[in-house]
């Protein structure tokens, strides 16, 4: 796809290797694809499905998709999930939903939310990728223009430039971030936050062009459950299915929303649009 093509570029330009084959740094790592591509063609999530069960046919990356053209999501046709997919599903909406990612459009870029995106993502599951650095008796948390491409086009399949990155103010104490500097996105440093939300979803429907919308519920964890729970017991919750997530006393629903994706070769999703009602 296009947007695909421009990532591509940038990997070849020794700013994006690996990028797209998708990063390690997420707190559960994603079910491997299958060696041929699954497709999405007929959804409803349910506990029948078991780890193994064909996903349904194959989703090539198709003609280039261009936001104007994602389809009204409740056009597609419905499709049929197996757990391994409902998981990777869960996984890559909870990603936008711990980050209390805002309403995104993909025809509408803003890179501010992209890179407090790459932030927050980094800060939940790749602390070791933010450096804390002192700048006029300000402490920064820091990550570098390679880092913020890499996120950035793992999960939407794009790319920033560093003239982009120019065009952001310096670091100074009126600016909490992004900000850029040598190379780097500063922002403040804070303290305290919690990221106790995951995102569950409930189904999803296949669009003409090639493009998936994900249906999702969003919930919290309950703190005193969350605060001592180790990485293994947040990959449990990633396992749910929409019956489940529902009835688990340990939640508590936050929202409802819709995510439109475009789906890569590797069978990864890249986000064009999320929308979230409280």
């Amino acid at each position: 796809m296009k947007r695909i093509k421009l990532f591509t570029a940038l990997i070849s330009a020794g700013l994006m290797l690996g990028a797209l084959a998708g990063c390690t740094d997420t707190k559960a790592t994603e079910s491997s694809s299958a060696s041929t591509e699954t497709t999405h063609e007929v959804i409803k999530f349910t506990d029948d499905l078991t780890p193994g069960d064909p996903a349904v046919v194959s989703v090539s990356d198709g003609p280039a998709v261009e936001p104007s053209a994602i389809d009204n999501p409740f056009e597609g046709e419905p499709i049929v999930y197996n757990s391994e997919e409902q998981q990777k599903a869960n996984v890559f909406i909870s990603n936008f939903a711990e980050a209390f990612f805002a309403d995104y459009d993909s025809e509408n870029m803003n890179i501010e939310q992209l890179l407090n995106f790459a932030h927050i993502h980094y800060t939940i599951n790749s602390n070791k990728t933010i450096k804390y650095e002192d700048k006029g008796g300000i402490t920064y948390e820091t990550f570098t223009f390679a880092d913020a491409l890499k996120t950035i086009g793992k999960y939407f399949g794009t790319g920033i430039t560093e003239e982009d990155l120019k065009k952001l103010p310096a670091p100074s104490a009126d600016e909490q971030g992004p900000c850029y500097a040598d190379g780097k996105i500063w922002f403040h440093s804070a303290a305290g936050e919690s990221y106790n939300r995951i995102g569950i979803v409930d189904s999803a429907r296949s669009n003409s062009n090639g493009t998936i919308t994900l249906y999702f519920t969003i919930y919290t964890i309950d703190w005193e459950v969350y605060s001592n729970m180790s990485a293994e017991g947040i990959k449990s919750y990633y396992q749910l299915t929409p019956e489940r997530a529902a009835s688990d006393k340990t939640l508590t629903k936050t929202a409802t929303g819709t995510a439109t994706v475009s789906v890569g070769q590797s069978g990864n999703y890249f986000l064009l649009r999320y929308k979230t009602v409280k």
